[in-house]
């Protein structure tokens, strides 16, 4: 009878050793996904590259000061970084008020969504889209306005979708869906993890005691 126990609790430790370290896997993978504002952030480095490199080309922009505004929005410190990191070479003036050599932008909408990839409970795709407007005025007032739209996407695995989400701003912030779960999800695994803890205490105090 007792070599019976021994078996089966042998069994029910195997099998905690492995479920514990599918979670050590499960955790260090998560920290393999690129986070959101890390996303959203290059889609603004492209966009304001974009920006400026359409108005550096225009024939009566001039290439020494540049006076710009940026409409206040939660983000706006990424359009700051990023025109200051373009026009490192230019003086740059924060003045909105000025309709010559001038940039002002916008930030029109910045969306990022997780959906479930079709037949699948595991993986899901995530999607973020960044649109910028730019009004800009030459030398000798001649008015230019450009719509710049970035899209990402790419597919992460459900366990990475907290550590995707981490960040203090809300727009780097997707609604994580909610998932189906199977029988063991929802039953088996909570089970073994509870009974193999208990073993494992269990067997801890035994030896002890002997």
């Amino acid at each position: 009878m007792i070599k019976k126990y021994k078996t089966v609790i042998f069994i029910f430790v195997i099998i905690g050793i492995l479920f514990w370290q599918n979670q050590t896997i499960l955790i260090a993978d998560e920290q393999k996904a690129k986070q959101n504002l890390s996303v959203i952030d290059s889609l603004f480095q492209a966009s304001i590259s974009e920006i400026i490199d359409k108005i550096t080309s225009l024939k009566d922009f001039e290439k020494d000061t540049i006076n710009y505004h940026i409409t206040e929005n939660e983000a706006d410190w990424l359009v700051q970084k990023h025109l200051a990191n373009k026009l490192e070479k230019f003086v740059l003036v924060n003045n909105k008020s000025s309709k010559k050599n001038f940039v002002g932008i916008t930030i029109e909408n910045i969306d990022l969504n997780y959906n479930f990839v079709a037949n699948s409970n595991d993986f899901v795709i995530r999607s973020a889209t960044l649109k910028l407007f730019a009004s800009v005025y030459d030398k000798k007032n001649h008015t230019f306005t450009f719509e710049i739209e970035k899209y990402f996407e790419d597919t992460l695995n459900y366990t990475q979708l907290e550590f995707a989400n981490r960040s203090g701003f809300a727009f780097a912030k997707a609604e994580i869906p909610k998932k189906k779960l199977s029988f063991w999800n929802k039953y088996l695994e909570p089970t073994i993890a509870v009974v193999s803890a208990a073993i494992v205490t269990t067997l801890f105090f035994t030896v002890r005691s002997k």
